[in-house]
């Protein structure tokens, strides 16, 4: 028995696809630029809190408002 295609199906399933994949490829980008910021960030700080540690500076206040 021999499937029926319908082209215009076809063809919107095909641009609905290719929309959903850049779709999900924009979001893990993000995700990836988010994650990384959040590292530098924490990487900052661990720096900076056992730099205080070893050399004795005062502990950080946090900014100034």
């Amino acid at each position: 028995m021999s499937r029926i295609v319908n082209p215009f199906m076809s063809a919107w399933f095909s641009a609905a696809n290719r929309i959903a994949g850049a779709m999900r490829s924009q979001a893990a980008a993000q995700f990836q630029r988010q994650f990384n910021a959040m590292a530098k960030q924490a990487n900052r700080d661990c720096f900076r809190l056992w730099s205080e540690a070893v050399t004795g500076a005062a502990t950080w206040k946090g900014r100034k408002r």
